[in-house]
C-alpha cells in the first residue's frame, strides 16, 4: 500500500489565520486611528506586524528542524 499524504489545507493553518487575524487588526487599528486623528494608533499596528511575522518565521524554521530530526 501507498502511503498516501494528506492534501495541505492552507485555508485551516495556523500560520495563515493568525496572518489574517493579524492583517484585520491591523487595518481596523490604523482606520480607527484616521477616524479619531491619533497618529499613536499606527505606531501601534506597525509594532503588532511583528507579532505575526515573528511567528511564522519561527514556526518555519522549527518545522525544518523537525523534518531533520525525523530523517
Amino acid at each position: 500500500m501507498e502511503d498516501v499524504e494528506k492534501a495541505y489545507n492552507k485555508w485551516k493553518s495556523r500560520r495563515w489565520l493568525i496572518t489574517v487575524w493579524s492583517m484585520l487588526m491591523v487595518t481596523a487599528i490604523v482606520i480607527l486611528g484616521i477616524i479619531f486623528k491619533n497618529d499613536s494608533y499606527a505606531l501601534l499596528a506597525t509594532t503588532l506586524v511583528a507579532v505575526p511575522v515573528g511567528f511564522v518565521s519561527l514556526e518555519t524554521l522549527n518545522k525544518k528542524h523537525i523534518k531533520k530530526t525525523e530523517e
